[in-house]
């Protein structure tokens, strides 16, 4: 994982449940390869914490699609599937959404990694939108 990469996802609280959320998204972005609109459209029953693995139901071209996440990216989207069922948001909530169980507007993750890396107090990079983590997956 590039280093630009692990300090957005770190500088994400580890604490907060909207900075846990947001480390979930940002894995599933990185490590999953998904676009920011597969993303928010999951729901919880999308994945298959026996196999690994989530299933996109609506991808580009509107395809479905499988994919596998390593053990330590799906234990980052499982800590936000235990928080937020703390809050008591229920699985009809779509995966990544907000601490009411809204959607997520897809505009959203955008300022998020932009704030992440404003806490870093970093230079501007390419990192700075959620689409460069999609496309460095794919290039490894």
């Amino acid at each position: 994982m590039p280093d630009e990469v692990r300090a957005l996802i770190k500088a994400c609280s580890n604490r907060a449940p909207t900075g846990i959320r947001n480390r979930a998204l940002l894995v599933l972005l990185y490590r999953g390869g998904l676009r920011v609109s597969e993303a928010l459209r999951l729901y919880p029953k999308d994945l298959d914490r026996d196999a690994g693995t989530v299933t996109v139901l609506v991808g580009k071209g509107g395809k479905r699609r499988t994919i596998g996440l390593d053990p330590g990216a799906f234990a980052v989207v499982e800590r936000w599937l235990d928080k937020r069922a703390a809050l008591g948001i229920n699985g009809r909530a779509p995966l990544l959404c907000t601490l009411r169980g809204q959607p997520v507007a897809s505009a959203q993750p955008e300022p998020a990694v932009s704030a992440a890396q404003a806490a870093r107090s970093s230079p501007p990079s390419p990192w700075s939108s959620c689409s460069p983590l999609r496309c460095s997956r794919r290039t490894r």
